[in-house]
């Protein structure tokens, strides 16, 4: 569909409007009275939350590119890149493929072009959007199982975020799965996480699969890359430097990945800022690793975040 037909089938008026945004990507802003999101429809990709009265609380590389899909004179598609920052889509892997580095890293599904299925005010004042995608030759092509898969936001003060993906197929499968959210953050050197203290994680930065379990609140001083496994609770970043703290609840997750590339990855990173690290934390709802989800032919498994901002005072 086109802006206009887009606008004309799903829009609200001043609530909820399609536009055309870098690299001709659609764009879909969401406004009640306490919040504003927006969210792409290329992979469903949320770009942006943020109180009426606060400051951004995702985080946007000014390097990310904006390149969607295309289609060569054939008629096949091609993947777009990647976009840096917000909360990217990760399925139905997480991180390299575990056989196939050649693959898309986090999966294909952020790659893709998403339906819209409906935009709605419920009684409450609350804004949902609901985007859907599913497979077809080119996802089959590099992972041979049918999938359908939905993405619900929902906007009132706070910002939820459900990720449904069900077994289309004859034969079960099994899946890792993300909401890679990218945090704005004053300086992640004044940053405090809290929720994670006892649990067991892998430090991807060595390669061994070791567990070791977290003491206490957990803070920044170098390049961080931590899956949290059999980790269902909540958890919550404060930030000194700008005196709120962000509320992260999630469901159907039984793991949170924790990520800051720190000073010398940055700058090996063609998409991120070299000074950008200070920035931005990712705290990701996610199945990963040992924390796998299979499902049967037809059955569907649910995954959600839910993000709000306090402030001190």
């Amino acid at each position: 569909m086109n802006i206009d037909t887009l606008n004309s089938e799903f829009g609200i008026e001043g609530a909820a409007r399609f536009s055309e945004d870098r690299g001709g990507l659609t764009l879909l802003s969401l406004r009640t009275g306490g919040a504003t999101a927006e969210v792409y429809l290329y992979g469903a990709h949320v770009r942006s939350y943020q109180p009426v009265a606060g400051r951004p609380v995702l985080w946007m590389s000014r390097a990310s590119r904006f390149v969607g899909p295309s289609c060569d004179a054939s008629g096949d598609g091609s993947f777009g890149k990647p976009i840096r920052g917000g909360i990217p889509v990760c399925f139905p892997w997480f991180g390299v493929h575990p056989t196939d580095r050649n693959l898309p890293n986090h999966g294909f599904v952020r790659l893709k072009m998403w339906n819209v299925a409906s935009v709605e005010r419920t009684e409450s004042g609350a804004l949902t959007a609901k985007l859907s995608t599913a497979s077809d030759s080119e996802t089959l092509r590099l992972w041979p199982h049918e999938f359908e898969a939905s993405l619900l936001l929902t906007l009132s003060n706070d910002l939820a975020v459900s990720l449904e993906i069900r077994n289309a197929g004859a034969s079960p499968f099994t899946m890792t799965e993300a909401l890679h959210a990218y945090f704005a953050v004053s300086d992640i050197r004044m940053v405090t996480l809290h929720g994670l203290d006892g649990a067991e994680y892998v430090d991807k930065l060595f390669e061994s699969d070791r567990r070791l379990r977290q003491r206490g609140a957990v803070r920044f001083t170098a390049e961080t890359d931590r899956p949290y496994l059999d980790m269902p609770d909540a958890c919550t970043i404060e930030d000194a430097g700008w005196g709120r703290t962000i509320r992260i609840e999630k469901s159907g997750s039984r793991s949170t990945v924790v990520w800051n590339p720190w000073i010398a990855k940055a700058r090996r990173m063609e998409d991120f800022g070299d000074d950008e690290w200070t920035g931005m934390l990712c705290v990701e709802t996610a199945n990963a690793l040992t924390d796998a989800v299979s499902l049967d032919p037809g059955a569907a498994h649910t995954m959600g975040m839910k993000v709000g901002v306090d402030h001190d005072g």
